[in-house]
């Protein structure tokens, strides 16, 4: 559990998906998950992932019926993603089952158990959601496109719109760093200028080596 008097807290990358459950959209569904984590710097969790995802909307298509309404959402943490797949089926609720050889079908959820780091059943007043979890590498893409994707800035190729999108994030990431240091009774107008500087250091070695590396 993360201490919000001792470190800054933001909250986890969230995604929502909503299809039908049949056949053509589970593809779909896979590969926008994949698309996600990719953007989001995790593409190593994409195959585990989009499986889970395959398995879960599945298995509502056979137990609830084709075209069911269901909706995914994935929450990336840092040290976990969550799917949860959610669904208007009340009746019986899934459970792992064992498949003998000659079955074709009773694997999904075993599947899901053999690739999750946990997963279970939350039953609903409108239906039901079955979700897990998988263990998420450390991010590939820097620290600060993950901060500022919290505050939904677009880390994609530069634009018009995204400069502005990612300018109006970048003011508040600031601004929200300021008052949690005030809050803290640190003295915010001052390590701003020590971040200023340490910005300009950074900026001019990078310059200087970029110089050396064209001659």
């Amino acid at each position: 559990m993360v201490d919000c008097h001792h470190t800054l807290c933001v909250p986890p990358l969230t995604a929502t998906i909503p299809l039908l459950a049949k056949p053509a959209r589970i593809a779909d569904a896979r590969g926008a998950v994949r698309l996600r984590l990719r953007h989001w710097g995790q593409p190593a969790l994409a195959d585990a992932a989009a499986l889970c995802v395959s398995e879960l909307v599945t298995n509502v298509l056979v137990h609830v019926g084709q075209d069911t309404p269901v909706t995914l959402l994935l929450a990336l943490t840092g040290e976990r993603l969550r799917i949860e797949c959610s669904d208007p089926g009340s009746g019986t609720l899934p459970r792992q089952v064992s498949a003998k050889d000659h079955d074709e079908s009773g694997r999904g959820l075993a599947i899901l158990d053999a690739v999750a780091a946990a997963w279970g059943v939350v039953p609903g007043l409108d239906g039901k959601t079955t979700w897990c979890e998988l263990d998420a590498p450390a991010p590939s893409r820097p620290r600060a496109d993950t901060v500022m994707l919290m505050y939904g800035a677009d880390c994609g190729a530069a634009s018009p719109v995204n400069s502005a999108r990612s300018a109006e994030a970048a003011v508040s990431a600031i601004a929200d760093v300021l008052a949690w240091l005030h809050r803290r009774g640190a003295d915010a107008e001052t390590l701003l200028d020590h971040a200023q500087t340490r910005f300009e250091a950074q900026r001019d070695s990078g310059a200087a080596r970029a110089a050396v590396r064209s001659w």
